[in-house]
């Protein structure tokens, strides 16, 4: 006798099994929601908490240090790997008369050798066969704009803003994530684009005490190939990945960047974190 069921009873079975489980699911909108934590509905809330994570509430200057990498992206192709990058950002958090934020900050990161993460000087582009000088990518006091209304580029408009959305935060039982894109002005285009998210812990976020949470970064760039590269007539974009961490102070960073800094970018010097 065999002890394979009939086709029809066998889909009879199956399609009772899945009812079952179907049955089993809550009904469309009868799920418990879990609280947050913390405010981050309301508009307030959600600017007091995303300005903790990201710099210091009431104002003051925060640190980040960031390593990753550049890919080059061409159309139909696999993102190949280019160079490894190694910086700093240094952002001064300044709080105004209507509780909104602003932010200036000075970044600057060094291009090194993906096998030794030694400082590139000269460079063989592995895509063109071309000798290049790496050049230091930087920003010298760009500035954000922070508000109810969202966040955005102090050149932008508050129509480009980036919306303070409760489903920026995830929630986990010791570690929390806000995810947020880059508000790029309405000026850049293909292929600019930056996605960023921090991590913190809970016990950290959920201490009104804590002014300025530490923790880490990771964000993914999108833009066009550096100049340095020698690729302008090449298809395809960059794509920068980048892994950080927001310091306490300028003691943690490594010895050998903070001596580059004083040589390149001596204004970084300015901020609080460093005295």
């Amino acid at each position: 006798m065999s002890l394979m069921p009939s086709r029809r009873r066998f889909m009879a079975g199956a399609l009772g099994s899945a009812a079952a489980g179907l049955s089993a699911l809550p009904a469309r909108g009868a799920e418990q929601k879990i609280p947050h934590p913390v405010d981050v509905t309301s508009k307030e809330g959600a600017l007091k908490q995303l300005i903790r994570v990201l710099g210091h509430e009431g104002g003051g200057d925060v640190l980040y240090w960031f390593h990753g990498s550049i890919y080059a992206v061409a159309p139909g192709q696999r993102p190949f790997p280019m160079v490894h990058f190694n910086g700093i950002n240094a952002m001064r958090f300044t709080q105004q008369d209507d509780g909104s934020y602003f932010s200036r900050h000075h970044s600057i990161s060094y291009m090194e050798d993906r096998e030794r993460h030694e400082l590139l000087r000269d460079w063989t582009n592995p895509l063109t066969g071309k000798v290049v000088t790496p050049e230091p990518n930087v920003f010298k006091g760009s500035v954000y704009d922070y508000s109810v209304k969202g966040t955005k580029m102090r050149a932008g408009t508050w129509d480009t803003a980036v919306p303070l959305d409760p489903g920026m935060w995830t929630f986990g039982k010791k570690l929390a994530w806000i995810t947020i894109d880059r508000p790029y002005a309405a000026r850049f285009g293909y292929p600019w684009s930056e996605a960023r998210t921090y991590e913190v812990q809970l016990e950290d976020l959920v201490n009104p005490a804590k002014k300025s949470l530490l923790g880490k970064q990771h964000s993914t760039v999108t833009n066009p190939f550096p100049r340095w590269m020698g690729m302008k007539d090449q298809p395809g974009f960059a794509l920068w990945q980048a892994n950080g961490q927001k310091l306490a102070n300028a003691g943690e960073l490594p010895t050998h960047l903070l001596e580059r800094c004083r040589t390149y970018m001596p204004e970084l010097f300015d901020y609080d974190v460093f005295g």
